[in-house]
């Protein structure tokens, strides 16, 4: 199993987000967390991306506890995270935004071959390359999210919410980028 989630309980406060979860993905599988607003799927994406911090439990990726790593150890690692509503930095040419995704990076020229798959995967965001993210529509800006996550190589993509607020052909094209 590539990801193992054990007895997870985050708090925030008094309030319990989260109590107990505990889930296998193994490797190559595709998961969906489905609940209603205010269930905890966030809470949990959060937790494994390092972002929230587990009241108890344990997360163990590759073998590895993960619980405390911090997030740009854990990219570093394979975890990506693709937060809810497009987050992009907007200041920044989309060109930019997808070089943040390789920071850690020190090959130019493999930086250079991502932000070419990530193109060839979203041609819109080639057409767009100098334009500031700001300008972008919501379905590019999500697109430019989702591949600033594939910047970074991931071999656990987490997203949370990617077809939110999207038009239809837009959230089809990111379903079969998922896929």
């Amino acid at each position: 199993m590539t990801l193992k989630i054990s007895n997870l309980t985050v708090n925030h406060g008094a309030i319990c987000a989260i109590n107990q979860v505990s889930l296998e993905v193994p490797t190559g599988k595709l998961a969906a967390i489905i609940g209603s607003n205010g269930a905890g799927k966030t809470t949990l994406l959060r937790a494994l991306s390092g972002l929230n911090h587990p009241t108890s439990g344990e997360i163990s990726w590759m073998g590895n506890n993960v619980v405390g790593v911090k997030p740009e150890m854990l990219v570093r690692a394979g975890i990506s995270h693709v937060s809810e509503g497009k987050s992009v930095v907007p200041e920044l040419s989309v060109r930019d935004n997808l070089e943040l995704g390789a920071i850690w990076r020190r090959n130019k020229k493999e930086s250079q071959e991502s932000i070419d798959r990530v193109i060839s995967i979203f041609p819109r965001l080639g057409e767009r390359i100098e334009q500031r993210s700001d300008t972008l529509s919501g379905g590019e800006r999500q697109m430019l999210a989702i591949g600033r996550a594939i910047m970074s190589k991931p071999q656990l993509l987490l997203l949370d919410e990617p077809s939110l607020g999207l038009a239809p052909l837009v959230v089809e094209k990111i379903f079969q980028t998922i896929l």
